[in-house]
């Protein structure tokens, strides 16, 4: 199992990728959530993922 969960300070969600088991299921495990709503997707690499948060952040 694995997530990678980012929020600002003010605990909004901007992303989490996870396989966490789902209700109802989804048609796989890996899954990201953003405001949105839940996409599948396949677990980044870290270089993606921070990339992802650099972006986010503005930097």
């Amino acid at each position: 199992m694995y997530a990678y969960h980012y929020q600002n300070s003010a605990q909004q969600l901007f992303f989490r990728y996870d396989n966490a088991m789902h209700r109802p299921a989804l048609a796989q495990p890996e899954h990201k959530h953003t405001i949105s709503g839940i996409f599948l997707t396949t677990a980044p690499h870290l270089p993606a993922l921070l990339d992802e948060i650099l972006e986010l952040s503005g930097s």
